[in-house]
């Protein structure tokens, strides 16, 4: 029985465009943090090695400080392997950071890079077959490749006639897979994966297990059982449905158990509102406060539907205060349509005389009539109406 993990998709390095300069130190930290967590996962578990299944780093032009403090948390933890496979992000190809010098001075004892297509056999004595890039657009499929030749030579043949022996054959690879149905998941791209072809690899024990990466969420695929993706052990965009894991699998020819451990500490969320009212608002914003973790969350809103001025006055100023609450906080423009509709109460609550009544009353006429005018007027109401309200 080999025990393990299956990680991928670390991105270290990663930037993300809304992170103020401080968050994104955090979200890089966190990255860094998350393989001293799947080493203490592995010691704990009694895995005497980890596979990381492509994109270790998030380019082949990391800074120094990515490379060196994701080598010093790996070799913190010597007792087990880390066996790393070069992905579409950080391919083997020229300029690899695998082979750049501060990746190979720091490099510890306990740390493989699987930078060649073909066997490597781990401290327990279990084999991986990696399929490793070294271009970002690799003219076949690599996966299918990899085991083909490796299964041709004598060890894969006393594999398959042995079922794999007292020692499993682990696949390691990255990217999309091509479906039964003949559909590849990938829209575009690289060559997909060939599910149906390595799926019978698995079926004739050739291999027990198929480590994949590339997708960030942790998916099983195939009728085996046996062929996952573990997913990115940090979230790292909108969407993604089941990130934040590391896989501690148990495999032999008989079984196969796969547990998924959720180690993320960071989280993105998308909220979306179809707001009428005061109460619309509140309930709103209730969702927003209610969220957990909110200094490691980015929140994206969306908002829609025709609120009177006081709600969406009342609306901003909660929303600017619970922006300083998390890590990154911001509206999708794309997907929001909020409009803002001056009321009688409106206006009665703002208390206004003079000029500045008069300006409310050309601004509340604008906002009634089509047009970017109407917008920038609304705004203008509600600002007028926060003003106003300010010494309440």
């Amino acid at each position: 029985m080999a025990r393990f993990i299956h990680t991928a998709d670390w991105q270290l390095g990663m930037t993300r465009h809304f992170l103020s300069p401080e968050e994104q130190g955090k979200f890089t930290a966190a990255r860094i943090d998350a393989i001293d967590t799947i080493g203490t996962l592995a010691a704990t578990k009694d895995c005497p090695f980890v596979v990381v299944c492509g994109d270790v780093f998030e380019t082949n032009s990391v800074p120094k400080r990515v490379i060196t403090r994701a080598l010093e948390a790996m070799g913190s933890h010597s007792g087990c392997e880390f066996w790393l496979l070069p992905g579409n992000h950080d391919h083997a190809g020229p300029g690899s950071v695998f082979n750049s010098e501060v990746f190979n001075e720091y490099l510890p004892g306990n740390v493989k890079v699987m930078a060649t297509s073909g066997e490597y056999v781990t401290v327990s004595g279990d084999r991986i077959i990696a399929a490793p890039w070294h271009s970002k657009r690799p003219s076949s499929d690599l996966v299918v490749r990899a085991v083909a030749e490796w299964s041709k030579g004598s060890s894969g043949d006393q594999a398959a006639k042995k079922g794999g022996g007292a020692c499993a054959v682990i696949v390691a690879g990255h990217g999309q897979t091509m479906t039964f149905g003949g559909e590849s998941e990938a829209t575009a791209g690289p060559p997909p994966i060939q599910l149906r072809e390595i799926e019978e690899y698995v079926q004739r024990g050739t291999v027990q297990y198929v480590a994949l990466g590339d997708r960030h969420s942790t998916t099983r695929v195939g009728d085996t059982g046996r062929i996952h993706f573990s997913g990115a052990p940090e979230p790292t965009d909108f969407g993604e449905v089941d990130s934040g894991n590391a896989l501690v699998v148990d495999v032999d020819d008989s079984k196969c158990v796969v547990d998924s451990v959720k180690i993320a500490k960071w989280e993105f969320h998308d909220l979306s509102g179809d707001l009428t009212s005061i109460e619309d608002c509140e309930r709103f914003a209730g969702m927003m406060k209610a969220l957990p973790n909110k200094s490691r969350t980015i929140l994206r809103y969306s908002l829609a539907g025709q609120v009177p001025i006081h709600a969406k006055a009342w609306l901003d100023g909660q929303l600017s205060t619970l922006a300083e609450t998390f890590a990154a906080f911001f509206v999708h423009e794309r997907t929001s349509d909020l409009i803002t509709v001056p009321d009688e109460i409106d206006l009665d609550e703002m208390s206004l005389s003079g000029f500045a009544l008069e300006a409310a009353s050309e601004l509340e006429e604008r906002a009634r009539r089509p047009g970017e005018e109407a917008v920038i007027a609304r705004e203008a109401l509600v600002l007028l109406y926060r003003l106003s309200r300010s010494g309440h």
